[in-house]
């Protein structure tokens, strides 16, 4: 189960608009909670004492066999519908029940599934995360308001007026990004330029780039990092969209310009690396639209 970026953060939004508690949890050991609709076996060895020599039948749904994702997820999606859950059809791994607010207003309480990391929006998240605990074994620690979701820093940011709403932030991921682009020059003997204003040089044009072109090794290590910047972009980077889209057209034959560039745009995060995508819920035309 791998719910959509989409979906996350359409569930932060939501959060925000219907003015619910999150909370998030890791279900540990995961797979072994579900039973194995393969048919394994094995004969008990020394380490099975009295029971060595004897044939072994795998009835859980162990970690390294083919299922044991799919028998998860049909576990957890049923012990969500015994809660009164039902899957969306928009998005099979976002939950959703119709809750009713103190003061009368209906709204949906909402589950995202990401394979063992639930993520919980309702009247009662403490509660939510009781029942689960009686299903699965929690990870210590892990029940709190969530801090990281899907690659991304997650916090909470004060709006004009002192309301609050989710913020969604890729700070820690282009840090760690950046760090290894770093790494990686630093074996070659160069480093990231320090004076940048912008994701591309000014007047650099990639489609008249007639630099050499890149060898098979560097050719791959340009589309790995063009992998790092689209997921940077994912994570709510939108500043550097349009340059990533312009270098992204080389990846057949990357030249090295092309490679510059794409390490121009690494400098220009670094330098600007503070980036927040907010999930402003008290704009008029956005409670328009979704409430009409």
């Amino acid at each position: 189960s791998v719910v959509s970026r989409d979906s996350g953060r359409l569930f932060f939004l939501i959060a925000a608009l219907n003015d619910m508690d999150v909370l998030a949890c890791d279900i540990q050991n995961a797979y072994l909670n579900a039973p194995t609709k393969e048919k394994v076996w094995f004969r008990g060895g020394k380490e099975m004492g009295p029971d060595e020599g004897k044939v072994i039948i795998i009835v859980r749904a162990l970690y390294g066999l083919k299922s044991s994702g799919a028998r998860f997820r049909d576990h957890l999606a049923q012990t969500l519908r015994d809660a009164g859950f039902a899957g969306c059809k928009a998005d099979p791994d976002v939950w959703l029940r119709p809750a009713m607010k103190p003061n009368g207003d209906r709204v949906y309480e909402y589950a995202l599934c990401y394979v063992d990391d639930v993520i919980f929006q309702g009247l009662d998240p403490k509660k939510f995360m009781a029942m689960l605990s009686m299903v699965y074994t929690l990870k210590e620690g892990s029940v709190q308001e969530p801090e990281h979701y899907l690659g991304a820093d997650i916090r909470r940011h004060e709006l004009a007026g002192g309301h609050m709403a989710w913020a969604l932030s890729s700070d820690t991921y282009v840090k760690r990004a950046v760090e290894e682009v770093e790494r990686e020059l630093a074996l070659v003997g160069k480093m990231l330029k320090k004076k940048v204003v912008s994701p591309l040089a000014s007047g650099y044009c990639p489609e008249l780039d007639a630099s050499p072109e890149l060898d098979e090794k560097r050719s791959s290590y340009y589309a790995s990092l063009m992998g790092v910047l689209r997921w940077i972009i994912e994570l709510g980077r939108i500043d550097i969209i349009v340059e990533v889209g312009l270098l992204s057209r080389f990846q057949a034959c990357p030249r090295e310009g092309h490679l510059d560039q794409m390490f121009h745009v690494f400098a220009y995060l670094k330098k600007y690396n503070r980036s927040a995508l907010v999930f402003d819920w008290t704009e008029a035309w956005l409670k328009e639209s979704l409430f009409k």
